[in-house]
């Protein structure tokens, strides 16, 4: 009698561990593949592009909040903040607010040969007459943002893509 209850036991067995243990690696891989990637290298420029635009940002705010010029000097794997003071019929530095490393994969690039954005006590850019499309290039990823600024003082970020740009959020 045991063994005719063994025997049918045994046929209404359910799954064996080596079909769990498959059905589990698979329903794995599809969760893994359907998780959004990160893409680190375009963060890393979106997080530049951000700190850049910041920091002209700030620089207007100090010049309309002091009455003074502030001044964004950009060198060549750097940029300063600088406050300006009158000096006879000049503005010199009066000191250095902020300094910036670039990273090493990192770009800052003028359209035309401009090594310095200066704000008047208005807000208003008196270095130029003209909007300025600095970039901000990865080296790496081949990533490129693309920042606009106003003669009026307004500061913007964009993402470029193939064929139009849109604005970074």
């Amino acid at each position: 009698m045991t063994r005719g209850l063994t025997m049918r036991l045994s046929r209404i067995a359910g799954y064996s561990v080596i079909e769990l243990v498959g059905a589990v690696s698979v329903l794995s891989m599809v969760a893994v593949a359907s998780l959004p990637s990160r893409d680190s290298g375009r963060e890393r420029i979106d997080s530049m592009a951000s700190k850049v635009v910041s920091d002209l940002r700030y620089a207007r705010d100090q010049s309309i909040e002091s009455g003074d010029h502030v001044a964004v000097e950009f060198f060549g794997d750097s940029y300063e903040v600088r406050r300006l003071v009158v000096s006879g019929d000049d503005w010199v530095l009066d000191r250095v607010l902020r300094t910036v490393e670039l990273p090493d994969h990192l770009e800052l690039d003028f359209d035309r040969r401009v090594d310095r954005i200066e704000f008047d006590a208005r807000g208003v850019v008196i270095s130029t007459d003209d909007r300025l499309w600095p970039t901000i290039r990865d080296g790496e990823r081949g990533s490129v943002r693309l920042l606009s600024i106003f003669p009026s003082g307004q500061i913007g970020a964009y993402q470029q893509q193939a064929r139009f740009t849109e604005q970074v959020r």
